[in-house]
């Protein structure tokens, strides 16, 4: 029976970094066949050990996450309930932000609307993309919004010239420009450094 690389035994070299703490073996060089079949022998035996660890972990984190769900459900709706009726409040009273924005704050949190990025959005549900792109190559100022080889709406190039382009001539091939707002309640920095929990190195620290 061959003999196994000598850094196969349990005695395995190794080095630690202290950024990563990432383990680094080190194997002597693969000398003949019977070395590499010994060498992926043993890598199959660990990656399988791996994956049974893996697979466990992956049953315990969602054992973990299910009971987080069900202990919390409470907080959960709660929560919902009550951005709910701050949105609805905010969205029925815009005069009560500061004249030119969309938020304001209060002793613990930042509460108000920010816009979304613009994105391109078809004016009939039911149509495609596919058929606006082939519309697009019908008029005259459409083409460079079209992508080469299979009709395909170039939405990167339409956002980036929306400026210049006519919301009624959008229209009439199909397309919108949309930018919608999304409500937000976030706390202060200092709440959420305080709920922050401290890493393993500066809890060593």
């Amino acid at each position: 029976m061959p003999t196994p690389p000598a850094n196969l035994n349990p005695q395995l070299t190794h080095t630690m970094s202290k950024k990563s703490k990432k383990l680094a073996i080190s194997l002597p060089p693969i000398q003949t066949v019977d070395g590499l079949r010994i060498v992926v022998n043993a890598l199959v035996e660990r990656q399988t050990r791996l994956e049974r660890k893996k697979a466990a972990l992956a049953l315990r984190i969602a054992q973990l996450n299910t009971e987080f769900d069900e202990e919390n459900a409470e907080n959960v709706a709660h929560i919902e309930a009550m951005t709910a009726a701050a949105h609805l409040y905010c969205d029925g009273h815009r005069d009560i932000f500061p004249e030119d924005r969309k938020s304001m704050e209060f002793g613990n949190a930042t509460i108000g609307f920010r816009k979304n990025p613009p994105k391109v959005d078809k004016v009939v549900n039911k149509d495609t993309f596919e058929a606006i792109a082939k519309r697009l190559l019908t008029v005259p100022w459409g083409a460079p919004f079209v992508r080469t080889g299979e009709p395909e709406v170039n939405k990167e190039s339409l956002l980036s010239e929306q400026a210049n382009l006519d919301e009624a001539a959008l229209r009439a091939v199909g397309i919108k420009i949309t930018q919608g707002e999304t409500f937000f309640i976030e706390p202060t920095q200092g709440i959420v450094e305080a709920t922050r929990l401290a890493t393993p190195e500066e809890q060593a620290a």
